[in-house]
């Protein structure tokens, strides 16, 4: 972002075999913050998608997108406005990754993925405005 600001996101898996989603932020200037734990994936890190991270240009908002394969899994936002706390969001109850995510000025975000339902298919589109 044009600020210089950093956010970074990946997966863990702890003892248990639990994987969550952590990330950090770096301002600029400064150096990074502690991890956070933006939410759980699933119980295989194999099943895990890559945390996806997009930001808007002005600094007013940052999205960490990930889902995992598998049942009761789906498509889910770590959201943090400007330089505030992190929300996490479940944006869909099917199982599917998301394909697609945008962070644009003025806090608003969207994010694209493709739900399968018995004899179709669909591309789900979500779009907001999170000022």
């Amino acid at each position: 972002m044009s600020a210089g600001n950093v956010t970074a996101a990946w997966l863990v898996e702890d003892s248990s075999g639990a994987v969550q989603v952590r990330g950090a932020v770096r301002p600029a200037g400064g150096s990074w913050g502690a991890p956070t734990t933006l939410g759980p994936c699933t119980t295989d890190v194999t099943l895990c998608s890559t945390p996806d991270v997009v930001a808007g240009h002005d600094g007013s908002i940052t999205v960490v997108g990930w889902a995992a394969y598998g049942s009761s899994n789906a498509p889910n936002a770590a959201v943090r406005l400007g330089t505030g706390g992190w929300t996490r969001t479940v944006l869909s109850g099917g199982n599917a990754r998301i394909t697609f995510a945008l962070a644009s000025n003025g806090a608003h975000a969207s994010a694209v993925w493709p739900e399968a339902a018995p004899g179709r298919h669909r591309v789900i589109v979500k779009q907001s405005d999170y000022q």
